[in-house]
């Protein structure tokens, strides 16, 4: 199902200004990230990572920024990309944004 621009949006800024309280990598250049106040873990099931109020995935084609600089992306070295996740943790998220290219453009 394709969920149009703007209500994709509008659900999305919901998560600006939330805290980012666990990160990590997965495969490759993937990043997981766990906003908010981190759930309780429940002694019966092993989890290694922790669970926020909300998860973001971020799978390809992805770029950290700072004014007109590139911090970090998904092209960057292996090294720059596993430094990543524990310097995100306690971060606020100040605007996150969609930039995408359709079939014929």
């Amino acid at each position: 199902m394709k969920v149009p621009e703007d209500i994709a949006l509008k659900h999305v800024r919901t998560l600006e200004k939330l805290t980012v309280s666990h990160a990590w990598q997965g495969a490759g250049s993937a990043l997981f990230l766990e906003l908010g106040e981190p759930s309780p873990r429940l002694p019966d099931i092993p989890a290694k990572n922790l669970r926020g109020e909300c998860s973001i995935r971020i799978q390809w084609s992805w770029r950290f920024e700072r004014r007109s600089e590139i911090l970090v992306g998904s092209f960057s070295s292996p090294r720059r990309i596993s430094d990543l996740p524990k310097k995100l943790i306690g971060l606020k998220i100040k605007s996150i944004s969609f930039f995408f290219k359709t079939a014929g453009t």
